[in-house]
């Protein structure tokens, strides 16, 4: 008997098992949390066993959640790798990003280890440095992209956020 798996239950299981929530999972996805739950149960129906626990502070892997997570990750990225070469449009060479140190952190690490999985064949380049250090780097083409912080106004890039500036003491 020829048995399958489903990659979109894989996939959601995998996000929940990320963030531990199946609300922060379901938006990961853009699903609803109900579609979510769903889509848990019907893995956990199909397996014979069940992922996760309940506690006071959320979600828990169970012993055979514990197994299937790493072998998922694995499934997914080898899944997307299959359909990024068969579809041709493989993404692969070196990038040089700058970003400002106080940007680095939690902001872009799980943005720069999300791009890192769904493209593996990418090697990317992070430069820390002041967003004046880093414009003169990107006119110079030291790097090639950038995140920058500077007023509000035209300017040559993307905005891609505008922020007011606040003064704690």
């Amino acid at each position: 008997m020829i048995r399958n798996l489903d990659t979109a239950l894989i996939r959601t299981f995998v996000t929940v098992a990320d963030r531990a929530s199946m609300t922060a999972a379901a938006n990961a996805l853009n699903l609803t949390q109900g579609a979510v739950s769903q889509q848990i149960k019907r893995l956990e129906d199909v397996l014979g066993c069940s992922l996760f626990e309940r506690d006071r502070r959320g979600l828990r892997l169970t012993r055979a959640g514990e197994r299937l997570f790493g072998k998922g990750k694995r499934l997914l990225a080898l899944n997307d790798e299959i359909w990024t070469e068969m579809a041709g449009s493989a993404v692969a060479g070196k990038v040089r990003l700058g970003v400002p140190y106080d940007l680095v952190g939690t902001l872009l690490a799980p943005v720069l280890k999300a791009y890192a999985e769904a493209h593996p064949q990418v090697e990317i380049s992070l430069v820390c440095a002041s967003s004046p250090e880093l414009a003169a780097a990107l006119a110079a083409g030291t790097i090639d992209l950038a995140i920058i912080e500077e007023r509000a106004g035209p300017t040559a890039g993307e905005c891609l956020l505008v922020d007011r500036l606040v003064w704690v003491g």
